[in-house]
């Protein structure tokens, strides 16, 4: 009996070892997300908690009532495919100076010269 309660004993501690760690946010978040896994599709609140780089709600619904962001409507309510939201967000990509300069010297040499 004394190998099971020192057994248990020793749970214990590494639970309050643990729960102290989660009060004081020193457990790695990977860990965390785990246990919270991302939904795919959200609503306009989940939408401003997950993807807050959109903008307001003001903004959301301007973008989406002309037809800017993807979006899918059931009544009056809005939902977000996140996926889509992420491609939509990364449609418009800034090219780099390198990428100029590269393009520049391909249309450079291969244009016809009069």
């Amino acid at each position: 009996m004394d190998n099971y309660f020192q057994n248990l004993e020793t749970r214990l501690t590494n639970i309050e070892r643990l729960l102290l760690d989660l009060k004081h946010e020193t457990l790695p978040n990977v860990v965390l997300q785990l246990d919270k896994p991302e939904k795919k599709i959200v609503d306009l609140a989940g939408l401003r908690k997950v993807r807050p780089e959109i903008g307001c709600i003001s903004t959301i619904y301007k973008k989406t009532s002309k037809g800017e962001i993807p979006h899918s409507k059931n009544g009056k309510k809005l939902f977000f495919h996140l996926d889509d939201i992420d491609k939509w967000l990364l449609e418009n990509k800034v090219k780099t100076s390198a990428e100029i300069l590269a393009e520049t010297e391909t249309y450079l040499q291969t244009r016809k010269k009069r």
